[in-house]
C-alpha cells in the first residue's frame, strides 16, 4: 500500500458515493506548497518534485486503472486536454485533491477527466 493511503481513499470515495459519508481531515503530503488566491478563497498548491509525480498520481487516483504521465487527458470543465503529469494537487478544507492543470482557471478534479478522445466530440457539440 502507498504511504499516501490510496486504498483507503477508495474505500472513502466508495463510501462517499453510496451516501452517508462525512470527510475527515486528510493528512497533508510531505511536500512544499504555495498559497494561491482563486476568487474569494486562497488555497494550497502542492509542489511536487517530478521523481514524485508518478507515486502521488497512483494514490491519489480514484480507480487502480492509473493512467501513465505522459496520457493526455480531456478536463471536462475547462474544455482542454493536457498530459497528465501536469496535473496539480491541492489542499483544501482539510483535503487533498488531484486536479488538472487547469483548476485554478476553472478546471475539474480527477472525476472531471475524461479520454482525450472526448475532447473533438465534446467540442463539436459545443458548435
Amino acid at each position: 500500500m502507498s504511504r499516501y493511503k490510496s486504498r483507503k481513499r477508495r474505500k472513502d470515495t466508495e463510501k462517499m458515493f453510496m451516501g452517508g459519508f462525512t470527510q475527515e481531515p486528510e493528512e497533508r503530503l510531505p511536500f512544499e506548497i504555495r498559497p494561491v488566491k482563486v476568487g474569494h478563497k486562497t488555497i494550497e498548491v502542492y509542489e511536487i518534485p517530478d521523481e514524485k509525480k508518478e507515486e502521488v498520481l497512483a494514490s491519489l487516483y480514484l480507480t487502480t486503472n492509473v493512467p501513465g504521465l505522459d496520457e493526455e487527458r480531456f478536463d471536462l470543465h475547462a474544455g482542454k486536454v493536457f498530459r497528465v503529469g501536469d496535473f496539480l494537487v491541492t489542499r483544501e478544507d482539510e483535503q487533498n485533491y488531484l486536479v488538472s492543470p487547469f483548476y485554478l482557471e476553472g478546471g475539474g478534479t480527477v472525476i472531471d477527466w475524461m479520454s482525450a478522445d472526448v475532447a473533438e466530440q465534446y467540442q463539436r457539440t459545443e458548435e
